[in-house]
C-alpha cells in the first residue's frame, strides 16, 4: 500500500508519473508513500526441551523497515497476486472469486478462516461488499525469499481486502479489512498487532512535502490525520482504526509519531527485531505516552505514524485475527463540505454496518398544474418504481428499536430481521436559477410522519402530498423538486482517550435525503389564456436581436451558454383557448400561419422563420388572431 509496490525496487521513486493515494482524482494532490501492517509475537524458537522465545516482527510495508530486521511477505500467488468482485458484476463472465490454483472454481479451503459476517464460518461465496472489492493473500512463510538467515518467520498468512464505491457512497473512504491466520505449526504468544504508515501530504510537484506534513489525533473516531497547511491545493489524509481483534477494553493501545527532523533518527534506535517489537508495545521509549500529543504547527514534518495494540496472549496454529482500516481524505480538516472529520465518523458508521451504506430513499415523481400567478405541484410515491414509504433498512438500528406491530417493522422483506422501514417525510425545494444547480435550491415546506409511539424525528406535521406555491411570475423559470428523507442511523463504539481510559462515542448519523437533482421539474410558468377579445400581445415588441432574452437575461430562449441563432422565440400571450395567428409583411404577403390549441397555456412561440423556413428581415409585422371571440389585428416590429 503506498506510492509504488513492487519487488525490484529499493526504494519507491518519487515521481509525477507514480500515485499513492491522491484525492480529488486527477488533482496530483499526494497523500501515502507507503503503509503497511506489523505484526509482532514471541516465537519459541527452540527445538527440544525448553522454549526459547524470540522476538519477530513481520511487516507487510514495500522496504523501509527491513534496515530494521522486519521480516517480508510474498503474495501467496505470484501469478495472480490480486483478485476482484463488485456487487455490479457478479454476474458477469470476467468476475472471479477465490480461486488460488487457477482451476477456476472457488477454494473453499483456502480461504483461511475469512469470517466476514462474524458467525464463526468460513464464507465460502465471498461475495462482494463493495461496487469494487480487491483482495489479495500474502505471507512470511516463504524461506527462500529471505535474504537474511537470522529472520525468524511467524509463519503468517495475510488475507487484505479492499471496499471502493463510486455511486452508493460518495465519501473517500476506502476501508481495508485483514484477516491475518497463524498458518504455522506453533503457537505465538504476546501477539502485538500495529499499522505503520508512512504519510506524504501536498502536491507531486513541490518535491519533498513530507517536511510541510503534520499530524494529530481525534481520539474519539480512532483517527490520526495528516496535512499539509503550506502548500496550496494540498487536501487531508485520514487514517481510522475500525476494528481490533479484540475490544480495546482488553487491549493496551498506543498511538506514536516521528517528527521529520530530529536530532535521533528513527533508526538509531531500531535496527533489530527485538527493538521493533518493543517498539509496537510501547516499551522501547519509556518516556512516550501511549497516545503521543498532536504536532504543533510551528514545528512541523513528519516521517512516519502508527498505531499499535496488544498484547494478543496466544496465536494458536489456525487462529484468525481480524483488524481493519480506513483510508479517509476530504476537502478540509474539520469544516465546510467533505471534511475529513465528518468521512471519519461516517467511515465507522459505514464499518458498523458491516459495509452496507445508509439507504437513500427514491424521490416521488412531480406533477404540475398552472393558475394565474401560481403552480399547484402534486407528488405520488407510488408512481415511481420503488415507494419511499416502504423502504427497509436492515442495518439502521434506530429502526430496530420499534416493536414488530408497528407499522416500521411489519412484514419485513424476505430473509430481514433487524431494522425497518426507516422512510421519515418529504421536503419541498424551489430554485429560481435558471439553470437549476443543486446549491440554488432553498426549502419550501417539509412533511414528516406523525410517530405516536417511539422516538420523534421531524415536527409530526403530517403526510400531504400537494402544494400551492403563489405569488409567482409569469414567464419566469423556476425549478422544483421534492426529496425523500428518512429517520437518522446512531451507532455507539469504544476509544481510549489521551488520559489512557477507554470511553464512548456515539455516531449519530443524519437521515440520508435524495438529492434535489433527482426530481427536479423546470417550471416556467405560462400565461394565462383570455376570453375577451383584443388582449393578444406580442413580446419583446420591437425584437431586438442585439438584447438578451436567455434565462438569465429573464427571457425564454434557453440557457446562455447554449444558445445560438437558431434559438430565437417571439411571443404571442393572452390567447384565446383556441386562435389561429397569422403574420402579414406591410404589403399583405402572408408570412407564417400559427395555430394555437391549449385550454390552460395562454402562449405561443415564434421561431422568426417564414413558411419558407427563412429568418424574416428588419421591418414591422402585421398579425391577425381569429378565434370565437372575434378577430384582433395587431403590429409589431423586428430590429436587427
Amino acid at each position: 500500500m503506498g506510492l509504488d509496490a513492487y519487488a525490484n525496487s529499493r526504494f519507491p521513486f518519487f515521481t509525477l508519473n507514480t500515485m499513492g493515494c491522491e484525492y480529488p482524482n486527477e488533482s496530483m494532490q499526494e497523500h501515502l508513500l507507503g503503509a503497511g501492517i506489523l505484526i509482532g509475537a514471541l516465537l519459541d524458537t527452540g527445538t527440544s526441551g525448553q522454549p526459547k522465545f524470540t522476538k519477530a516482527v513481520l511487516a507487510t510495508e514495500v522496504q523501509p523497515l527491513l534496515e530494521a530486521g522486519a521480516n517480508w511477505t510474498s503474495p501467496v500467488d505470484t501469478n495472480n497476486p490480486w483478485y476482484r468482485t463488485s456487487i455490479l458484476n457478479l454476474n458477469e463472465p470476467n468476475h472471479r472469486s477465490v480461486d488460488d490454483d487457477g482451476d477456476g472454481k472457488i477454494d473453499e479451503d483456502e480461504l483461511d478462516g475469512i469470517d466476514s459476517d462474524g458467525d464463526g464460518k468460513i464464507d465460502e461465496d465471498y461475495a462482494a461488499f463493495s461496487e469494487s472489492d480487491y483482495y489479495c493473500a500474502y505471507t512470511d512463510s516463504f524461506h527462500t525469499f529471505h535474504e537474511r538467515t537470522n529472520l525468524h518467520p511467524l509463519g503468517v498468512k495475510i488475507w487484505q481486502r479492499s471496499y471502493a464505491w463510486a455511486n452508493a457512497v460518495r465519501e473517500p473512504v476506502l476501508p481495508v479489512d485483514y484477516y491475518l491466520v497463524n498458518v504455522g505449526k506453533k503457537r505465538l504468544d504476546s501477539v502485538y498487532i500495529g499499522f505503520n504508515i508512512w504519510p506524504t501530504v501536498g502536491p507531486l510537484s513541490k518535491g519533498i512535502i513530507q517536511e510541510r506534513n503534520f499530524v494529530g489525533y481525534w481520539a474519539p473516531l480512532r483517527t490520526a490525520y495528516v496535512h499539509n497547511p503550506l502548500d496550496i491545493g494540498s487536501t487531508p489524509i485520514g487514517f481510522t482504526l475500525l476494528e481490533t481483534a479484540k475490544p480495546l477494553v482488553q487491549l493496551k493501545f498506543f498511538f506514536t509519531w516521528w517528527p521529520f527532523y530530529n536530532t535521533i533518527s528513527w533508526f538509531d534506535i531500531i535496527d533489530n527485531q527485538g527493538d521493533l517489537y518493543d517498539y509496537l508495545r510501547g516499551k522501547l521509549l519509556p518516556n512516550e505516552p501511549a497516545i503521543k500529543p498532536n504536532q504543533s504547527l510551528t514545528d512541523i514534518g513528519l516521517y512516519y505514524l502508527q498505531f499499535s495494540f496488544g498484547p494478543f496472549e496466544t496465536w494458536d496454529p489456525g487462529e484468525t485475527l481480524k483488524v481493519s482500516l480506513a483510508l479517509v481524505s476530504g476537502h478540509s480538516l474539520e469544516f465546510g463540505p467533505d471534511n475529513l472529520y465528518d468521512n471519519a465518523r461516517f467511515a465507522q458508521t459505514l464499518y458498523q454496518r458491516h459495509y452496507k451504506p445508509p439507504i437513500v430513499l427514491p424521490a416521488p415523481k412531480l406533477n404540475f398544474e398552472y393558475g394565474e400567478n401560481n403552480v399547484t405541484i402534486t407528488w405520488s410515491p407510488s408512481a415511481s418504481s420503488r415507494d419511499p414509504q416502504d423502504e427497509w433498512d436492515e442495518e439502521n438500528s434506530l429502526a430496530s428499536f420499534y416493536q414488530p406491530d408497528h407499522w416500521r417493522r411489519r412484514n419485513p422483506p424476505p430473509g430481514m430481521s433487524k431494522g425497518g422501514r426507516v422512510f421519515e417525510g418529504y421536503r419541498l425545494y424551489r430554485s429560481e436559477d435558471p439553470a437549476g444547480t443543486a446549491n440554488s435550491f432553498t426549502l419550501l415546506k417539509q412533511w414528516d410522519v406523525i410517530d405516536s409511539v417511539g422516538p420523534k424525528y421531524g415536527y409530526d406535521t403530517g403526510i400531504e402530498t400537494t402544494f400551492v406555491d403563489s405569488n409567482l411570475h409569469t414567464n419566469k423559470t423556476y425549478w422544483y423538486a421534492v426529496t425523500s428523507f428518512g429517520i437518522p442511523d446512531l451507532h455507539v463504539i469504544d476509544y481510549l482517550d489521551f488520559d489512557g481510559v477507554v470511553k464512548k462515542e456515539t455516531l449519530n448519523t443524519p437521515s440520508a435525503e435524495t438529492s434535489v437533482l433527482a426530481s427536479r421539474k423546470r417550471v416556467n410558468l405560462p400565461f394565462a389564456v383570455s376570453s375577451e377579445p383584443n388582449k393578444v400581445l406580442v413580446v419583446p415588441n420591437p425584437y431586438r436581436v442585439d438584447e438578451n432574452y436567455t434565462y438569465e437575461g429573464g427571457g425564454w430562449e434557453g440557457r446562455g451558454k447554449t444558445w445560438n441563432e437558431n434559438k430565437r422565440l417571439l411571443k404571442f400571450i393572452h390567447l384565446p383557448p383556441k386562435c389561429t395567428i397569422r403574420i402579414y409583411s406591410l404589403v399583405g404577403d402572408i408570412i407564417a400561419t400559427l395555430l394555437h390549441d391549449n385550454p390552460v397555456r395562454g402562449e405561443l412561440d415564434w421561431n422568426l422563420l417564414s413558411e419558407s423556413n427563412r429568418a424574416i428581415a428588419s421591418g414591422v409585422y402585421v398579425f391577425s388572431v381569429e378565434s370565437e371571440y372575434g378577430m384582433q389585428i395587431g403590429k409589431f416590429a423586428v430590429i436587427r
